[in-house]
């Protein structure tokens, strides 16, 4: 298994907020440890990986949504609806992974789970920055206040 390749950030993914793309670097971080785990055939330490990188994404999901909301973006409950149909998504590749890992089947589940992070990230993630930028919000009024 190594036709792996490591994702690497770019700064077109960036959304302009931090919390957001910290957490969009967090989520490659994990697809990256799992890409080793792969090539080292680690299914063990693989599976606890998918499991981290699902937490992380749902994480991320609300933390965005409070964004959304905050920005007035009109497709806040779209997206969130989008969300909430990639972690059905997730949950299902998840259980598929585990019946791969016994047949040494993984590079289809890791497939997935990028397929996962790219549509999030240069799917509906880029359209919401689109919207902060032509409306020209201040990413930093987003914030939560402490």
């Amino acid at each position: 298994m190594t036709g792996f390749r490591r994702l690497e950030w770019r700064d077109s993914f960036s959304v302009g907020i931090a919390a957001i793309d910290d957490d969009h670097r967090r989520m490659i971080g994990v697809l990256n440890e799992i890409t080793a785990s792969l090539v080292k055939k680690d299914y063990v330490l693989c599976e606890e990986l998918f499991d981290r990188f699902i937490t992380l994404a749902a994480d991320h999901f609300l933390r965005e949504e409070r964004y959304l909301y905050a920005a007035n973006y009109p497709k806040a409950a779209e997206h969130a609806s989008h969300h909430g149909r990639l972690l059905v998504m997730a949950g299902q590749v998840r259980e598929r992974c585990r019946n791969l890992i016994k047949a040494d089947q993984m590079s289809e589940c890791f497939n997935d789970m990028v397929s996962f992070l790219v549509d999030d990230i240069l799917g509906a993630d880029i359209q919401f920055k689109s919207y902060l930028d032509e409306h020209r919000v201040d990413r930093l009024s987003l914030e939560p206040k402490i």
